[in-house]
C-alpha cells in the first residue's frame, strides 16, 4: 500500500485529470481543506470512509487510490476488466529475470494442456 503522501499525490493526479479542483472536490467530501496537505506531510491518513467518499467522486476505485491496482477505472465491462488484467500480467511479467519468466512460461503451457 502507498504512504499518505502517495496516495494524497494519486488523489491530487486523478483530480487534475478530471479536471476537478481540490478544495471543491474536499468540500463535497465533507473533509477539510487541508486534508491532502495533511497526508502530505505524512502525519495523517484519513478514515477508510474519506477514501471512500474521494474514490466515489473521481470515479475510480479505492484500491487505485491505495495503490493496490495500476487500473483506475471502478466500472467497466468484462472486456475492459480482462484487457486491464492482461495489462497488469504483462506489466509484471516484464519485471521478472528471465529464469522467472521461464518458469512462469512454463507454468502457463502446463495450464493450457489442461
Amino acid at each position: 500500500m502507498k504512504s499518505s503522501q502517495e496516495i494524497a499525490n494519486t488523489i491530487k493526479k486523478m483530480a487534475k485529470c478530471k479536471k476537478i479542483a481540490i478544495g471543491k472536490m474536499l468540500s463535497d467530501c465533507g473533509l477539510s481543506v487541508n486534508t491532502l496537505s495533511s497526508m502530505q506531510s505524512g502525519g495523517f491518513f484519513p478514515r477508510l470512509e474519506a477514501i471512500a467518499k474521494i474514490a466515489d467522486y473521481l470515479d475510480c476505485s479505492v484500491d487505485y487510490l491505495l495503490g493496490r491496482t495500476d487500473v483506475p477505472n471502478v466500472n467497466f465491462s468484462k472486456e475492459t476488466a480482462e484487457d486491464s488484467l492482461k495489462q497488469e500480467f504483462l506489466n509484471a511479467f516484464d519485471k521478472l529475470s528471465l529464469a522467472e519468466k521461464v518458469e512462469v512460461m512454463a507454468f502457463v503451457l502446463e495450464k493450457l494442456k489442461s
